[in-house]
């Protein structure tokens, strides 16, 4: 018996319709998307969701379906940690990239958020150890502050705490900016390709997510994850197994 196959290409969400949506992407995206326009009350306790799947399984047509759906009851990133790879910090990456979206913000704003941000980000790529959990059922990290603590102790005047508070003001006088210059209160954060990137890579960025960039109470980011991926992550930094 000859089994026929063929090769499906990968429409632009725009055009996608019953007869050509080979992935289920209309009805997924659909119900997520009547999900978080439903629940925007609810941002300022959940800050992180997660889609999950393997690589290849259809992530990021649902993700750019669910930013095109949601642009206008939502201020919309996309932010694609593939290309940011190589830098040498990828939360900070994308501590940039939302700023940088935001065009109409001062030039003196853009330097205390950068600045507050940056000093916490670059103490956490060498503090990551484990035990928390970086999302439901998956695998967990800790914090070592001895990373912090070097950063830190340079001859600056402010600490680490007291970037942190600075950094929470500007993360919420951020959200401020956008909805007084964008008309939408709430903010989604699209994060896709993480299989694609190096193993430390995506272990900072996640931990930088759950550990920092939830200050903000109008801004949710949203995931595509291997589970797989983020599994080996941790195993390769610290050479053993998740539990």
């Amino acid at each position: 018996m000859m089994i026929e196959t063929k090769l499906l290409s990968n429409l632009p969400v725009e055009n996608l319709t019953k007869e050509n949506d080979y992935l289920g992407v209309l009805e997924k995206g659909n119900l997520i998307s009547t999900f978080l326009k439903g629940n925007k009350s609810q941002f300022d306790k959940i800050k992180m969701f997660s889609l999950y799947g393997e690589w290849g399984s259809g992530k990021s047509s649902l993700m750019k379906f669910l930013e095109n759906d949601l642009k206008g009851d939502f201020n919309t990133f996309f932010f694609e940690a593939w290309q940011f790879e190589k830098d040498e910090n990828l939360a900070m990456s994308l501590l940039e990239f939302i700023n940088a979206k935001n065009i109409d913000t001062g030039e003196e704003f853009c330097q205390d958020l950068l600045k507050f941000g940056g000093r916490i980000l670059r103490g956490l790529g060498r503090s990551v150890k484990f035990n928390f959990p970086l999302y439901q059922n998956g695998p967990s990290v800790d914090l070592d502050m001895n990373g912090f603590v070097d950063e830190f102790s340079k001859k600056e005047e402010i600490s680490f705490y007291k970037s942190l508070e600075n950094f929470k003001t500007e993360f919420i006088r951020l959200e401020d900016k956008l909805k007084a210059e964008k008309g939408k209160e709430y903010n989604i954060v699209f994060i896709d390709d993480l299989d694609r990137c190096e193993p430390e890579q995506v272990l900072n960025l996640l931990s930088a997510i759950k550990l920092f960039f939830t200050y903000g109470q109008r801004t949710i980011f949203f995931c595509g994850i291997d589970k797989v991926a983020v599994n080996q992550a941790v195993k390769t930094k610290y050479g053993k197994p998740v539990g």
